[in-house]
């Protein structure tokens, strides 16, 4: 199916720790939120849905729009927060297919204290990085 030029991204936080995806690819070390682009014909909340099921093996529970963004590359990225059903954490989709060992894909829950220290993260945020040292702030 086509995508559009419209990503949703997913922020999941509990206990204290924020989900992002590890990424090991061809000698880069960088870490994504979960979330994806949104295809031809299909709503945001569709999307969300979508992409955070096929990224971490669970539905979401609720879901909330923060904020939209426009990307340097022209595109617009929506982004929610997002509560997942208990369970384990598990790939799938195209993720799962192409994850190897010069390309992974690896699920972590990072302690919200760190996150500041991580230089590469996509997609970046300043609204982001504020919500989240208030949220590290709050615990």
């Amino acid at each position: 199916m086509a995508r559009t030029n419209y990503r949703v991204t997913g922020v999941v936080i509990r206990d204290g720790k924020l989900l992002l995806i590890h990424r090991l690819r061809e000698g880069n070390e960088y870490w994504v939120f979960p979330g994806g682009g949104v295809e031809e014909g299909e709503d945001f909340d569709i999307a969300i849905k979508r992409e955070m099921l096929e990224e971490t093996g669970l539905n979401l529970v609720s879901y909330q729009r923060m904020f939209d963004q426009l990307e340097q590359n022209g595109s617009r990225c929506i982004f929610f927060i997002c509560q997942l059903e208990p369970g384990e954490l598990r790939l799938g989709g195209p993720e799962m297919v192409d994850n190897s060992p010069a390309n992974q894909y690896i699920l972590e829950w990072v302690n919200l204290e760190q996150i500041a220290g991580l230089t590469t993260v996509y997609p970046r945020s300043s609204k982001l990085v504020e919500y989240l040292a208030r949220q590290s702030n709050a615990k």
